[in-house]
C-alpha cells in the first residue's frame, strides 16, 4: 500500500536542516511524521543514529527528499522507504498541518486548531500548552476512549477540572522569579523522593504557597529599598538642579558683561575716530567669539556632570519597584552676536538615555533586594516546614 506523504510545511521544515550534520531523534521523528504520520520507534531511532540529515531523509522519504541530489547522500534501497509503518490501526493518522512542532521538537503555538488534525494530535497539543508536558500514549488512548465521539472540547473541559491543570495554570502565571523558586523546591522534593523519604503533603511547596511566601517577604523587604530609592532620586534631582541653576546664573552674568563690553567698544571707537573701522569690527567679533566659547564650555561641562550622575543613579537603582528613569532639561543656550544676547524659553535634554543599554538594566540595589527577598522567603519556608513538622509529630504521638 502506498503511503501518503505529509504537509508541505513539514517538508519545508525538514529542508531547512543542514544536510551534512548528524541527525538527532527529533529530526528522525519529523521525517517519519512526514512520511508516515507517526514518530519513529526505538529500533528505528537506533538504526539511523549517527547518519547525516541528507542520508536519513533520502532513505525514509525516497525520491521526494529535498536532499536527493546532495553529494555523498544517495538514496539507499531500504525497505523503510517503501513499506508503510506497522501500526495497530488500519488507517494512518492525518498529518497535522498546523505545525504543532518543528523538526527539532519545539512547540509552535498560536496557529489555532488544525481542522485536519486527529483527536490524538489535539490531545497532545492540549497537554503541551495547558499541562506543560507530553501526553503518554496510554493517556491519549484513555481520553480518546472516554470521549466516545464527543470531540476535543469535552476532553479539554474534563482535563481543566484536574488538580494537575490547576497547578500548571497557577505556575504559568508566576513571574520568572517565582517559577525559579518553585522549580528549585520541586528538585529538592524529587531528590528526597529518590532517597526513599516521604514528604508531608502539608509541607510541600506548591506554586500558590511559594507565591505567598514571596509576597510576604517582599512586603517586609521592599519598604526599605523604596525609601532608599526615594532619597537617591531626591539627591540626584537636587544635584542636577543645582548645577543647572549655576550655569544659568553664570550665563546671566555673561549677558551683562557682554552688553557692557560691546557698548564700550563702540564708544571707544567713536571717541578715537574709528566708529566704522575694521578695528572696531574685529574687536566686536572677538567679544562675540569669547562669550560664545564660555557658554559652550560651561554647557558641555554641565552635560558631562549630569550624565555621570544619571549613569550612577541608573547603575545603582534601575529595576527596583517604583524606579523610573529620570530626565533633566535646561533652556537652550543663548545666541550671541552683534551686541545682542538672546536667551531662549525652549528646553533641551541635559543628557540622552540609550534604550539598548538602560531599558532592561538591573541595578546593584535591585540585585541586593532580590537576594534579601529570597533569603527572607527561605526563612519563611523553613519556619513553615518546622511548624508543620512539629504538628505532624504531635499527631503521631497522640
Amino acid at each position: 500500500m502506498a503511503t501518503q506523504l505529509g504537509s508541505a510545511t513539514l517538508l519545508n521544515n525538514i529542508k531547512s536542516a543542514n544536510p551534512a550534520v548528524p541527525v538527532n531523534a527529533n529530526f528522525i521523528n519529523a521525517v517519519y511524521q512526514y512520511a508516515y504520520g507517526r514518530n519513529a520507534t526505538a529500533n528505528e531511532l537506533k538504526r539511523f543514529a549517527g547518519q547525516t540529515v541528507a542520508s536519513v531523509a533520502n532513505t525514509i522519504i525516497g525520491k521526494n527528499s529535498p536532499f536527493i541530489s546532495t553529494p555523498g547522500a544517495s538514496l539507499v534501497n531500504n525497505p523503510v522507504a517503501s513499506t508503510p509503518p506497522n501500526t495497530s490501526t488500519t488507517t494512518q493518522p492525518t498529518q497535522d498541518t498546523g505545525s504543532t512542532k518543528d523538526i527539532y521538537g519545539n512547540v509552535i503555538g498560536g496557529t489555532g486548531r488544525d481542522p485536519n488534525a486527529t483527536l490524538s494530535d489535539l490531545i497532545r497539543q492540549f497537554y503541551q500548552s495547558k499541562l506543560g508536558r507530553d501526553a503518554g500514549e496510554e493517556e491519549v488512548k484513555q481520553w480518546t476512549d472516554w470521549a466516545g465521539g464527543r470531540g476535543i472540547d469535552a476532553i479539554e473541559s474534563e482535563i481543566s477540572k484536574t488538580p494537575e491543570y490547576a497547578r500548571y495554570d497557577a505556575y504559568s502565571k508566576l513571574s520568572p522569579e517565582y517559577k525559579l523558586i518553585v522549580d528549585e523546591s520541586q528538585k529538592l522534593l524529587d531528590e528526597l523522593a529518590k532517597q526513599g523519604n516521604t514528604v508531608n503533603p502539608n509541607i510541600e511547596i506548591t506554586p500558590e504557597k511559594a507565591a505567598e511566601f514571596m509576597q510576604k517577604a517582599e512586603s517586609e523587604i521592599n519598604p526599605y529599598y523604596a525609601g532608599q530609592l526615594k532619597l537617591a532620586k531626591e539627591d540626584f534631582l537636587t544635584s542636577v538642579g543645582y548645577d543647572r541653576d549655576s550655569i544659568l546664573r553664570l550665563e546671566q552674568g555673561y549677558a551683562d558683561q557682554y552688553k557692557k563690553g560691546f557698548k564700550q567698544i563702540g564708544e571707544t571707537a567713536a571717541d578715537t575716530g574709528f566708529a566704522l573701522s575694521g578695528r572696531r569690527i574685529g574687536q566686536e567679533t572677538d567679544i562675540d567669539t569669547a562669550t560664545n566659547r564660555q557658554i559652550q564650555e560651561n554647557r558641555i561641562g554641565l552635560q558631562g556632570r549630569a550624565g555621570e550622575l544619571m549613569r550612577t543613579f541608573q547603575r545603582q537603582y534601575a529595576g527596583l519597584p517604583g524606579f523610573e528613569a529620570q530626565t533633566a532639561t535646561i533652556e537652550k543656550a543663548p545666541t550671541v552676536g552683534g551686541g545682542a544676547f538672546n536667551t531662549s524659553t525652549e528646553s533641551t535634554p541635559l543628557y540622552n538615555l540609550d534604550p539598548s543599554i538602560y531599558d532592561k538594566l538591573i541595578g546593584e540595589q535591585e540585585y541586593l533586594r532580590r537576594a534579601a527577598t529570597k533569603t527572607r522567603q527561605s526563612e519563611l519556608e523553613s519556619a513553615f516546614r518546622e511548624a508543620n513538622s512539629i504538628n505532624t509529630q504531635r499527631s503521631l504521638t497522640l
